[in-house]
């Protein structure tokens, strides 16, 4: 990966204007995926590698202006990416095309946006309103292209699984925000609604993965509606003496959430492959933290959270979504130097998505609850240098996060355990 950078910012400005922010940036990443370099082939006729690269341009502008008692952030953004990959055997000894995985996908998205800070209404009283617009243009220039032999072009394979071919796409996309505010002696109650949008990515629109066996491909759908969320939002952040908490409460009503599914079928040539699809989902949940600080050094400190997300459609819980978890601390710090442990915890996890045939299969299955201990410390050498050192899951206990990564060679779902009992020692400098 190459990234160049450049960011420009001036602010305590008199005037119309108090401040100005500018970024552009320039990435080119190449990435070569192979199931031989690092394991060994499912066979010998199955090396596969599949060399990609990713091309990311970008920008925003943005200005601060008091209007009406109160500062106006508004400004432009811009991101355009491309994207190209294909998928090779190389089991002969020469490059035979397997599948276009991404066929020269091409995303630009242009943004307009405007956000208020607070706006009083009285002395306890106040609102924030804010507007974005985005202009998204995407294509797949190489979805025609077709691999040797029997094997499907991108195009092929997206009229087989959705009826429709790779036609350019634009989108205008209009979200929003309306919070208000009241302030009590000790802190802020809050509630709100937002509108946001996101369009399809380079993978949930275009990929066009092929396979021998129907289960095994991988296909994107072109004609995907961009997800609209719609979130109310209740919570508070109090403190008195040396207590300071926060909470808050969410419900996200989504129309056209982007799920990833598989394609169920009785038709042989089309098996049960991974596709993507617009469905109607309820999300809803809370965060919860506390800090208490009882005496001088001393802190200790909660935090919890809990999500869970329906599919409204098919009325089944979505998949690869957090169980209820958090964590609690506590940490001794009189000056140079610092100690502390945390405890973190998940529940069980039984609203799962885990039967590829009646559903996605994206999670293994139900996760059992678990609790960890990380310990460290810190003193500060000098004025400058730092150390630090801890161990993490002390009791070195055997568990598993709900979340689990996808391999692009194996449809199945694996659920990967967690490190065992880490040590681990830090030295650092500022200059």
């Amino acid at each position: 990966a190459d990234i160049l950078r450049a960011r420009f910012s001036r602010e305590a400005m008199s005037g119309p204007i108090t401040a100005v922010h500018a970024e552009v940036y320039q990435s080119w990443v190449n990435h070569l995926m192979d199931n031989y370099s690092l394991r060994t082939p499912p066979s010998p006729m199955m090396m596969m590698k599949a060399p990609s690269t990713s091309r990311t341009s970008g920008g925003n502008f943005k200005l601060d202006m008091p209007i009406a008692g109160t500062t106006w952030t508004v400004g432009v953004d811009m991101l355009n990416n491309d994207k190209d990959a294909n998928r090779y055997n190389v089991s002969s000894g020469s490059n035979v095309l397997n599948s276009v995985l991404w066929p020269g996908v091409s995303i630009y998205q242009t943004g307009l946006f405007a956000q208020s800070g607070l706006i009083p209404l009285n002395k306890d009283n106040g609102f924030k309103i804010g507007l974005r617009y985005d202009y998204v243009s995407a294509d797949a220039s190489r979805a025609n292209v077709k691999p040797a032999g029997m094997a499907w072009s991108p195009n092929q394979l997206y009229t087989a699984y959705y009826g429709t071919t790779a036609e350019k796409k634009d989108e205008n996309n209009i979200g929003g925000l309306l919070r208000f505010e009241h302030a009590v002696s000790n802190g802020v109650l809050y509630a709100g609604y937002a509108r946001s949008v996101r369009t399809a990515d380079a993978t949930e629109r275009y990929i066009a993965s092929n396979s021998m066996t129907p289960d095994g491909r991988w296909v994107g759908n072109p004609d995907l509606r961009p997800e609209k969320h719609n979130q109310f939002e209740a919570g508070a952040k109090l403190g008195r003496g040396k207590l300071a908490v926060n909470g808050s409460v969410f419900y996200d009503q989504v129309q056209d959430f982007i799920l990833r599914d598989r394609f169920h079928s009785t038709d042989p040539t089309l098996g049960n492959a991974t596709i993507y699809r617009n469905v109607g989902a309820q999300l809803y949940g809370t965060n919860l933290g506390a800090v208490w600080k009882p005496v001088r050094g001393w802190k200790a400190g909660f935090n919890m959270s809990y999500v869970a997300a329906t599919n409204t459609d098919d009325n089944r819980p979505i998949a690869q979504i957090p169980p209820l978890g958090g964590d609690v601390s506590l940490e001794y710090r009189p000056g140079r130097w610092y100690a502390g442990g945390k405890m973190i915890w998940n529940a069980t996890q039984t609203r799962v998505d885990d039967n590829p045939n009646t559903g996605s299969g994206l999670d293994v299955g139900q996760t059992p609850g678990w609790s960890i201990m990380n310990v460290y410390g810190g003193v500060a050498v000098t004025r400058h240098v730092m150390a630090r050192a801890g161990i993490d899951n002390l009791f070195n206990r055997n568990y598993a996060n709900h979340l689990n990564k996808a391999s692009a060679f194996d449809v199945t779902q694996v659920q990967v355990n967690e490190p065992g009992r880490v040590a681990w020692v830090r030295l650092s400098a500022q200059f």
